[in-house]
């Protein structure tokens, strides 16, 4: 019984960790204004807080890491546009110097404002 309940706990947290990474967005502007920081724009579908949190993870240790914050402009798609209505403005900070580039008081934590 003890095996098929860790058996299941693998399972259930592969699946998460797995859905995490499948969430689509293109980044469609990036700028780095110096010191270490990243501001983009990105283009996706998802726009709950668990799936911007997860794409912002991802920015974080993939294409900007090392990077000391990222601010990032989430934008819904557009059919006629390059990027539809702003969904939210999502910030993370790596640093102390992060932090003070983006305002916040909390390292490794992403902030959202939905707008």
């Amino acid at each position: 019984m003890k095996k098929i309940l860790i058996l299941i706990s693998i399972v259930f947290i592969l699946t998460a960790c797995n859905s995490s990474a499948d969430i689509d967005y293109k980044i469609i502007e990036e700028e780095e204004p110096g010191e270490g920081r990243i501001v983009a724009r990105l283009v996706t579908d998802a726009n709950g807080e668990d799936e911007i949190k997860s794409i912002i993870d991802k920015l974080s240790s993939d294409e900007y890491w090392g990077s000391d914050s990222i601010t990032a402009r989430i934008h819904e798609p557009s059919d006629s546009e390059e990027f539809g209505k702003l969904v939210a403005i999502a910030k993370y900070a790596w640093t102390e110097k992060g932090l003070a580039q983006i305002g916040e008081n909390e390292r490794d934590k992403v902030y959202i404002n939905f707008e």
